[in-house]
């Protein structure tokens, strides 16, 4: 569950103007992009004087940022906090449109997001390992090695409470891992954190995957449609879930998404012992 932002300002005017015969297409609009603090939201701010814009084609504008800001830019993931102003326009009489408008400033904002340093986001998860304290160097070094950042390690008990940030993304197939370092013995909980930014090589590949799908079927793993609104809290899965099944070993064209979430699914809400006895040699499957 990926996010995009910007790391700084920028500002970007486009024209759109189209003449096919008859009535035509015309709009002009001058938008400034800015980063806002982490958790900040989106925020569209109108600063038009002297009607250069009239009022009636303003929603036309917001819808042209929103449609941009929910699809994705860098790797098709939704954007989130920014500010953006609208500055300037230009209308015709006859030649402008709600959808003139929606098409100029779907065209402004991601040029301006473009010039305005992309930059993708990775969901951060609070994890909690309860250990006994004979596994609590073993524990440690498999958190650091998944691109974790332990923050404290507290007695309770005979045991030890390891606490990290650790990305999502990393956080595949740790169950069994953790099961196997602690012989079973260690339990732990993980909790949807915040964003952060992803590093360099990261990001690469996974603009990289992003790029080898298929124009044709960009649209079927697209994030919003695959990943909840809080990447912590995954929809509710029932029994007929177990109908739609995902070969563990995805595709390559498939954006790495589906992984995550079969994470979520399986080891956030306790569904592995559903699963498990589907999951037998080459034919290993996860709830989708």
């Amino acid at each position: 569950a990926y996010r995009e932002t910007i790391l700084k300002s920028s500002n970007n005017t486009y024209i759109h103007k189209k003449q096919s015969g008859g009535a035509g297409q015309f709009a002009k609009v001058e938008l400034t992009v800015e980063p806002l603090p982490p958790g900040g939201g989106r925020e569209i701010e109108n600063k038009i004087k002297g009607g250069a814009i009239p009022k009636e084609f303003i929603p036309g504008v917001e819808k042209g940022i929103e449609s941009v800001a929910d699809s994705g830019i860098l790797a098709g993931f939704p954007l989130i906090d920014y500010k953006v102003t609208i500055v300037d326009g230009l209308h015709h009489d006859v030649d402008s449109s709600v959808l003139a408008f929606e098409i100029a400033s779907r065209f402004c904002f991601k040029e301006a997001c473009t010039k305005a340093a992309l930059k993708l986001l990775e969901p951060m998860m609070r994890v909690e390992v309860v250990t006994p304290e004979d596994y609590m160097g073993d524990v440690i070094g498999d958190l650091n090695s998944r691109r974790g950042q332990v923050s404290t390690t507290d007695k309770r008990g005979n045991a030890t409470v390891i606490s990290a940030m650790v990305p999502l993304a990393n956080m595949f197939g740790y169950i069994n891992n953790l099961r196997s370092m602690s012989q079973g013995r260690a339990q732990y909980s993980m909790f949807f954190d915040h964003y952060s930014k992803v590093p360099q090589k990261v990001q690469d590949e996974v603009t990289k995957k992003v790029e080898e799908v298929p124009s044709q079927n960009r649209g079927a793993v697209r994030p919003k449609d695959v990943v909840a609104e809080d990447p912590a809290v995954p929809q509710a899965v029932g029994p007929r879930s177990l109908d739609k099944l995902l070969p563990l070993e995805a595709p390559e064209h498939l954006v790495p998404e589906y992984k995550y979430l079969a994470v979520v699914l399986i080891e956030v809400l306790g569904v592995y012992r559903v699963v498990h006895p589907v999951v037998r040699g080459r034919n290993q499957e996860v709830l989708q």
